[in-house]
């Protein structure tokens, strides 16, 4: 059984006339009529009563007609896939993140990405998670980076990392001596956070307010560098995540993890379930995973 042969089957089952059917497949009509005997000959079943002109299909061909369709349609599919795939790559993608990964994971990334993939050109949009969403369901971005939790049924989701954070100190600050520090040293601190709006601010907020810290909040920050300016400069500590640490060249500033219970957020890529992934995004990102679980390895 040939899948020529289905295709004919096929379009002679939807015309009903061997001649229309042979004419839709560009054949001539002996040919058709032919392929169908030899595929008859092969099941040893009829599958068409032959009125005149007219075809029409017996139990058999209702049945074989149902699994030709699928079989056909599985063909289609491989061959979209195939011929989409050698495209992707240089089709341009769109990345949406939020301003705490963007940053500190991207480019490193996309550096490496475009020395392998030179045809391929990324375009990354920062907004916050809920302008990641919408930037991604509107098609607008073909996937996104956003943080956990997803409260969102239209995307798929793939984990990049769980990351822990750290306590960001100034080299000055007598627990920068320390290997690691504990809650109890962190209470009363003057703490530097980001805004609520940020879901990494909310998280951190949320976390001192469970822990019972208490801090004394000296500034609302909308960007991570303000912060860890600020902390180099003696204004308070922080808490920060460890791709935020592990890029920071500063040495006016010290990362000590936290004993017992640190707070973690996990890092997830996004897409639009029903328009799926391309072959350049899954290597995005599948690089981005790479990245993320590197960083972790060598804080660790």
């Amino acid at each position: 059984m040939e899948i020529f042969q289905l295709r004919y089957f096929v379009a002679a089952a939807r015309t009903g006339s061997f001649t229309r059917a042979a004419q839709l497949c560009h054949v001539s009509q002996p040919s058709l009529s032919q392929q169908i005997l030899n595929l008859e000959q092969e099941l040893g079943q009829r599958l068409f009563d032959r009125l005149g002109r007219r075809v029409l299909l017996t139990p058999a061909g209702k049945t074989l007609l149902e699994h030709a369709l699928a079989i056909l349609h599985e063909v289609e599919s491989a061959k979209r896939e195939i011929t989409e795939s050698r495209a992707s790559l240089k089709r341009p993608i769109t990345v949406a993140a939020i301003p705490t990964v963007a940053p500190y994971l991207l480019p490193p990334v996309l550096q490496r990405i475009k020395k392998q993939h030179p045809e391929l050109e990324v375009f990354l949009e920062e907004g916050l998670t809920q302008q990641v969403l919408s930037l991604v369901l509107s098609g607008e971005a073909d996937f996104g980076v956003i943080a956990l939790p997803v409260e969102e049924d239209r995307v798929g989701i793939e984990q990049l990392v769980t990351e822990p954070f750290y306590v960001a100190l100034s080299q000055v600050d007598p627990l920068a001596k320390r290997p690691q520090c504990t809650l109890a040293e962190l209470k009363g601190r003057r703490f530097l956070l980001l805004d609520e709006i940020h879901c990494l601010g909310e998280l951190i907020s949320r976390f001192c307010r469970t822990h019972g810290l208490e801090p004394k909040l000296v500034s609302r920050c909308s960007q991570l560098c303000t912060i860890q300016r600020l902390i180099g400069a003696a204004q308070g500590i922080s808490l920060l995540p460890a791709i935020v640490c592990h890029q920071d060249r500063d040495t006016s500033l010290q990362y000590r993890p936290l004993a017992g219970e640190a707070p973690k957020r996990t890092l997830v890529a996004i897409w639009h379930r029903k328009r799926g992934i391309s072959q350049g995004v899954e290597r995005l990102i599948t690089e981005l995973k790479m990245e993320a679980r590197s960083i972790l390895a060598y804080r660790s």
